[in-house]
């Protein structure tokens, strides 16, 4: 992405992601940031993820909210994982940004774009 003039880097990156429409403030040292309480759910629906949307079977984004996924009937532990993977594989591959998932164990969560 190209860099306005006088502008860094960081604020560069916020400048295009908020001509995308990401929700970004401007913090107390003046630089531009993206919202961090928006930001997943919003890169997330950018990727193609939306309320309610099955990501693997017995696995879907939540209805209330994107970026928490609930399993249902007859989801699977494996399952499960991949649905925390592929949307992550997916943002990671257009934006270039890492999402992890909340809360984490170690060893537990591994992907490979």
């Amino acid at each position: 992405m190209p860099s306005e003039p006088g502008l860094s880097s960081a604020d560069a990156q916020a400048t295009h992601w908020s001509g995308l429409g990401c929700p970004v403030h401007r913090d107390s040292d003046g630089r531009l940031r993206a919202s961090a309480g928006w930001l997943a759910g919003w890169l997330l629906e950018f990727v193609g993820c939306r309320p309610g949307q099955t990501i693997t079977e017995g696995v879907r984004c939540s209805e209330r909210r994107t970026p928490t996924v609930t399993a249902h009937g007859n989801a699977t532990a494996t399952a499960f994982a991949q649905a925390l993977a592929d949307p992550a594989i997916r943002v990671e591959a257009a934006t270039s940004i890492t999402l992890r998932p909340e809360p984490t164990r170690m060893g537990w969560y591994t992907h490979s774009p």
